[in-house]
């Protein structure tokens, strides 16, 4: 289980689903936006945005 956050996207979109790609514009939502490397790594973990 990763935990990570809304901070992984921009805002520049209203609405985004599971499958939306992070796009962070800041420190921290990249940091969060690791999220991908643990899903290429076991691609059953939860991640869950916060």
């Amino acid at each position: 289980m990763y935990v990570s956050s809304d901070a992984v996207f921009s805002g520049r979109e209203v609405d985004y689903d599971e499958s939306a790609p992070p796009d962070p514009i800041y420190r921290y939502g990249a940091a969060k936006a690791a999220e991908t490397a643990v899903a290429a790594v076991d691609p059953a973990a939860a991640v869950a945005r916060r």
